[in-house]
């Protein structure tokens, strides 16, 4: 399965992919506009959803983590894809 990241707020790729592949291992991390084959993303992962139009959908998402200080935005756009919502705190 696989993580997809669109805009996170901070850090590098690098970063993230070490430390998303140190707590999920087996699960691949890819950054948006490189989702590889949308059934195999299970995790969604967004910081400024700017370009949730252009998400394909992802049929077996299990849910979105928002990285954003509020979601009332990200939860009245259209494309927010069909999973549950957690919003997260980085620390």
């Amino acid at each position: 399965m696989a993580i997809l990241l669109m805009n996170p707020l901070r850090g590098t790729p690098e970063a993230w992919t070490a430390a998303l592949s140190e707590a999920l291992p087996g699960e691949k991390v890819r950054f948006f506009p490189d989702v590889g084959d949308p059934a195999d993303v299970d995790i969604f992962i967004v910081g400024i959803p700017s370009k949730l139009a252009e998400l394909p959908k992802l049929p077996n998402l299990k849910m979105t983590v928002s990285l954003l200080a509020g979601v009332e935005g990200l939860l009245a756009n259209p494309h927010l894809p069909d999973a549950p919502l957690v919003k997260v705190e980085p620390t």
